[in-house]
């Protein structure tokens, strides 16, 4: 029986490191937008990649404007050109197009071009604001709720680096009114000296021009499957996003294609028990789409890997690599595959006496948190964690070019997903695994109880809440690993007095911020809890818990400290708020005809 070890050096051999890399540097061409040609031809490239290499694959389409429960498609958009002008007394002071900055115009900008003067507005105030509007707010909420005054749009975000053109996204469906109000984008740093000139009341001009079209082209979804077996393990990367977007998400893209590749060339030694199939996606959009056309079933699929910015030259961008847990009510065999494949991966150091450690590469584990395709598996009761590094120094950027992924770094992933999916497929190929996942879940108590008491938080709050949940866990992974047996104990229940949240996707609150208007906005922004709300809730309002108990769960596995909420609405404070705006949530959604009682 090989060993850990063993295994890495078989995928050492076969995974194409140097054709896989130059993958990623051809997909960094693509304007991938959702909807638009360019990701339709990145699809194809990796396609034609996996073909090249003896793989096959297959593209699922979905359609424009497609209702996707609580979700929709975006329309089709492509963009042949756009640019901005600012000036000051005469002066051009901003010269920007997209030819330099692809990120210039946000995706699915209406197209448009005119000359007005640059004002600057806030949520509260756009609707009475005119001519070409500098903000910072929501993109979308700011471009839905603008007066008809508002010429155009220009958004800055002082969160990304302040010396590249961010990416702004609307995502608008055919349901969304579209107008002849184009959205642009800043640099933060450009944004600042321009604020600071209109507080001193200097005045400014901006000139716009955006050539763009909506089309009906709908969104590809690629598909590659190999081996054979009643039940699959997958994984995912988004391969959408603006051109360059190497960290986010060529990178993840193109180490999941050398993935496939070096698993397709060992399945016929090793004989998993399970399909592995991997799926390139436009960001929720795609894995919503794949449960909705019944292309992937929670009955069969055993686990999920999400693969999202990874590889980076952390010297660079000065990223860690983190193993985002799946959420602890859909946790089992995977997540502490993956972690024991990080170990055995990136842990290329010596300590002083010798002991194996920490290399170069910084790796760390964190619980879940949402922000990508793990989301929606989670959603629909399959466990999925996440490969993620952060911060992202240049994330959602012109900037985030593909010099800043490593080659070191690139291999180092490859086999850590490869390894991570062969294992979790064929978890009898070595020994010991079975008592490791055991460790790992006896070891996760530990983590809560250590971290509880590193943070100040009272331990038997958190333990309660979690310890049932671990073990469960624990009880999933070893039915898959001894029994090859898919536990299917946290289905959504028909049966319990509490909410049933029934849809496939996220809950998007785009169109429930425009409907209870911007103070609501405000409320969910000020306190961060979008994870909670979007993705937390409706993966686990399965019947068994009350809104209360489930924000509680949250906070105790994300190890917060409820009695630390600093949140006023709707006339009560601190925990009370937010179970509140959770139950306001839920009114929502079974408005929307997605929650069972």
């Amino acid at each position: 029986m090989p060993s850990v070890s063993h295994l890495l050096e078989e995928i050492k051999r076969v995974y194409p490191i140097l054709e896989a890399y130059s993958l990623l540097n051809k997909i960094v061409t693509q304007h991938r937008v959702q909807g638009s040609k360019g990701l339709w031809s990145a699809v194809n490239l990796v396609k034609e990649f996996l073909s090249e290499q003896g793989v096959g694959s297959k593209v699922i389409s979905i359609e424009s404007g497609e209702q996707l429960d609580l979700d929709r498609s975006p329309v089709g958009w492509d963009l042949t050109y756009g640019e901005l002008v600012v000036e000051e007394d005469g002066r051009k002071i901003v010269e920007i197009n997209t030819l330099n900055h692809p990120t210039l115009v946000a995706a699915h900008s209406p197209s448009g071009e005119g000359r007005a003067k640059l004002s600057l507005a806030s949520l509260e105030g756009i609707s009475e604001a005119s001519g070409a509007v500098l903000t910072s707010d929501s993109p979308y909420m700011s471009y839905a709720l603008s007066g008809e005054s508002v010429e155009a749009l220009i958004w800055y975000d002082l969160q990304k680096h302040r010396d590249g053109v961010p990416y702004a996204g609307l995502f608008l469906s055919s349901m969304d009114r579209v107008e002849r109000k184009p959205v642009l984008t800043m640099p933060g740093k450009t944004a600042l000296k321009i604020i600071e000139g209109l507080r001193r009341g200097q005045s400014y001009i901006a000139e716009w021009r955006v050539e763009a079209k909506y089309t009906s082209s709908g969104l590809p979804i690629l598909e590659s499957c190999i081996g054979s077996g009643e039940y699959a393990v997958a994984s995912t990367a988004h391969i959408c996003h603006p051109r360059p977007g190497a960290h986010d998400n060529a990178s993840g893209s193109a180490v999941l294609a050398g993935a496939a590749v070096a698993l397709d060339k060992l399945v016929k030694k090793y004989e998993p028990l399970t399909r592995i199939c991997f799926y390139w996606v436009p960001e929720y959009t795609g894995t919503t789409a794949l449960f909705l056309k019944g292309l992937m079933k929670r009955e069969v699929v055993v686990a999920s890997l999400n693969v999202d910015m990874v590889a980076s030259r952390q010297s660079e961008t000065g990223s860690t690599l983190h193993l985002i847990r799946s959420m602890l009510n859909y946790s089992g065999p995977l997540t502490p595959v993956v972690k024991l494949s990080l170990e055995s991966t990136y842990l290329t150091g010596r300590a002083f006496h010798g002991r194996e450690c920490l290399g170069k590469v910084r790796f760390d584990e964190v619980p879940y948190g949402s922000g990508s395709d793990h989301d929606v598996f989670l959603i629909n009761g399959v466990e999925s964690p996440m490969l993620n590094e952060w911060p992202s120094k240049y994330y959602h950027t012109d900037l985030d070019e593909p010099d800043a992924i490593g080659l070191k770094e690139f291999k180092l992933c490859g086999k850590t997903v490869a390894l991570s999916l062969l294992l979790t497929s064929t978890p009898n190929v070595v020994s010991g695994l079975s008592s490791y996942v055991r460790s790992y879940y006896s070891y996760l108590t530990s983590w809560y109880s250590m971290d509880s008491a590193r943070k100040g938080i009272n331990e038997g709050f958190t333990l309660s809440r979690v310890a049932p949940l671990l073990s469960n866990s624990l009880t999933r992974a070893v039915e898959w690993i001894e029994k090859r047996k898919v536990s299917l104990s946290n289905l959504k229940s028909c049966c319990m007095e509490n909410p049933v949240y029934i849809g496939r996707s996220i809950v998007n609150l785009r169109p429930m911020c425009l409907e209870k208007g911007v103070e609501f906005y405000r409320l969910i922004d000020a306190l961060k809890i979008w994870p909670l709300v979007t993705a937390y809730l409706p993966a686990n309002l399965n019947g068994s818990l009350s809104t209360k108990d489930l924000v509680l769960q949250y906070y105790a596995e994300e190890v917060l400290d409820p009695a630390k909420i600093d949140a006023k609405c709707y006339g009560v404070t601190g925990i009370s708020c937010l179970e509140r705006i959770v139950e306001e949530v839920v009114e929502w959604i079974s408005e929307k005809g997605f929650i069972k009682k």
